[in-house]
């Protein structure tokens, strides 16, 4: 959090920041009689630059209260309780720019006067981009019910609103030929092929692998993994074996620092920052169709077609449910029970051949 906060503070000229009773973090920007305006919310968000240009050049936007009962006051509230502070950085700043826009909009409703028409018309709008419309669905939906349970709206509008239908498989699984060609083009020794071994051969999530570095490997072969998963709560780290082609990468590969996938500049790369960099990589591999996400995606399905049980593909990829797991592998698996399943039929040892030489076929 504070190389986060720094960098915000070195990009934008002005600003200051504190921490109230509760932990939360404020942020001002001086403007030029040098007054500190406050900045309200997600820090790089639209409305928050446009609070920021707003007050370092003196056409401050008043920032009222919003009137108890409406869509921005149960916002605001929310934002502001211990429930929001629970959850992990990364879904308070999705959620939070999704609700600047919301309060940007639509703050001055009642909530009383917000229906699930107007939920199902929200989405429609954004039927181009299901993720979006859907995404939208879900965040409204926390909203309200955290405004019920704390007694601030009686109904939660967002429930039973349909989401829009996504585009089946998700992520790109890597096929062994897509690594073939991602290999081809990055040798052993590059960045590039260090961030991929450690995606591949690890299964963890993208924002787990810029963390990591040579302190996280234990005396008998592990990677021993720092975790922080949904709501913010840390959890006991994840260990998993170094297999032989992650080791022969780490050990082609020079370090420089404390972290395996340190920027130039010497620093801890960040999570957006190794997507954009995987992109970038993958182009130059011919492979626009992948991505790092793609590559939990293929370790799963390989240990699915290699016969491991769902337990041991979740110890892996630590994934919480076997449902999840399902959605990762479910071409891997079909594909394996197609094979078994003409085997057991059609294999050389149950049925001969139809039409073979002691069978032919002529002309009534």
């Amino acid at each position: 959090m504070g190389k986060v906060m720094a960098e915000l503070r070195r990009r934008f000229k002005g600003t200051r920041c504190d921490t109230d009773r509760h932990g939360n973090v404020r942020w001002y920007a001086l403007d030029p009689n040098g007054r500190k305006i406050r900045l309200r919310g997600e820090p790089g968000s639209d409305h928050w630059l446009e609070q920021y240009h707003a007050a370092r050049t003196g056409e401050h936007i008043p920032d009222r209260s919003p009137t108890a009962g409406t869509l921005a006051h149960l916002i605001r509230q929310w934002r502001r309780s211990p429930d929001w502070d629970r959850l992990a950085d990364a879904t308070k700043k999705t959620r939070g720019r999704i609700l600047d826009d919301i309060e940007r909009k639509s703050g001055d409703l009642p909530v009383s006067a917000i229906t699930a028409a107007n939920i199902r018309a929200g989405r429609n709008m954004r039927a181009s981009t299901p993720a979006a419309a859907n995404n939208h669905i879900k965040i409204l939906s926390a909203l309200f019910a955290w405004g019920m349970e704390n007694e601030l709206c009686a109904q939660n509008p967002a429930r039973g609103v349909k989401k829009l239908p996504m585009r089946k498989g998700g992520f790109h699984s890597w096929t062994v030929e897509d690594c073939l060609a991602f290999e081809a083009r990055w040798p052993l020794g590059t960045l590039p092929r260090t961030a991929y071994a450690l995606a591949l051969y690890l299964g963890l999530r993208r924002q787990d692998i810029p963390k990591l570095g040579p302190q996280h490997v234990t005396k008998d072969g592990f990677m021993r993994v720092p975790r922080q998963k949904n709501r913010g709560r840390s959890e006991a780290p994840q260990e998993v074996w170094i297999c032989p082609p992650l080791q022969e990468a780490l050990d082609a590969f020079e370090m420089k620092g404390l972290t395996y996938l340190q920027t130039e500049q010497g620093k801890a790369r960040s999570v957006a920052g190794l997507g954009n960099s995987f992109r970038e990589w993958c182009d130059a591999a011919g492979l626009p169709h992948c991505s790092a996400h793609g590559l939990r995606k293929a370790v799963a399905a390989r240990m699915r077609e290699a016969g491991c049980s769902i337990g041991d593909i979740q110890s892996v990829t630590d994934q919480e449910t076997s449902a999840e797991v399902d959605r990762y592998t479910r071409d891997a698996a079909k594909k394996s029970a197609s094979k078994r399943a003409l085997q057991k039929t059609f294999g050389e040892q149950n049925v001969p051949p139809v039409g073979g030489d002691n069978q032919k076929v002529g002309r009534n």
